[in-house]
């Protein structure tokens, strides 16, 4: 700006040109743009991927009051109400805090929790730390379902049998022993399901049996176990039959179950 200056009882003026410097002071806080911030992932992803790229904030200030460092705020996690409160830092982290990038810092698990609701936060490099000013925006992960789970199999109203179930053969050939031995996939999946017998013990005896009216909804898979050829008592007393079910994917995850059959005269 100009400045004009003249001498008392003079008519005659001079011109100065001062120039006005306003300084900023750190007065604003971060605002964040491209909100609501959201991204789903799946269980499966490894620990050190990015996941979002997606957050970004502006300050109105100057220098380095404009300068904003981002990172996750602990202890506010949200999860499902039967597994209680899980903090969002032990699973992700900013590990760049200017940028903002979001990476997976230690394995989920879609079957413990489904979903994180956290807050980041947004926090200008104010050279005085004490006058620094933070914002605060909620971020929302969904953990899906990955392939990581073998099946379950279900038998006379028990939720899993991977043990044993006591049953009577006798001697007889071409009789069901076994009604609906059920597989399920155990993921959100429903994975397809192929029922097999692999062994039995003591072996030598696999061929005696098989599998019939094999029923593949989708969701589960169910087979009776049939006897083809007589067994005498004489031979064993006491046969375990290896039932196998195997997922019908890229993993072929499989679980095994035991029948203890015992054969009588």
């Amino acid at each position: 700006m100009q400045v004009q200056c003249t001498r008392v009882g003079s008519t005659s003026s001079t011109f100065f040109l001062i120039t006005v410097d306003v300084q900023d002071i750190n007065d604003n806080s971060p605002i964040f743009s491209g909100t609501p911030y959201y991204v789903s992932v799946n269980e499966l992803t490894p620990i050190g991927t990015t996941i979002f790229r997606g957050i970004a904030a502006y300050d109105l200030d100057a220098n380095t009051n404009k300068d904003i460092h981002f990172g996750i705020m602990p202890g506010d996690g949200v999860t499902q109400p039967t597994t209680g409160l899980h903090d969002a830092t032990d699973k992700f982290q900013i590990a760049t805090p200017r940028l903002g990038d979001i990476t997976i810092k230690s394995t989920l698990d879609f079957e413990k929790v489904k979903k994180y609701v956290f807050r980041i936060s947004a926090t200008d490099q104010a050279t005085n730390s004490s006058l620094r000013h933070t914002s605060t925006v909620t971020m929302t992960i969904d953990v899906s379902d990955g392939d990581d789970l073998g099946p379950v199999f279900y038998y006379n109203g028990c939720f899993q049998v991977d043990d044993t179930a006591q049953l009577i053969l006798t001697g007889a050939e071409n009789q069901s022993i076994i009604n609906s031995i059920i597989a399920r996939d155990q993921d959100t999946l429903n994975a397809r399901i192929q029922l097999s017998i692999v062994e039995t013990l003591p072996p030598g005896y696999k061929d005696k049996f098989t599998l019939i009216n094999t029923t593949n909804t989708g969701t589960f898979s169910s087979v009776s176990v049939t006897q083809i050829e007589p067994l005498g008592s004489s031979d064993v007393n006491i046969l375990k039959i290896i039932i196998k079910a195997t997922e019908l994917t890229d993993n072929r995850l499989f679980s095994r179950a035991v029948v203890n059959v015992h054969i009588y005269p």
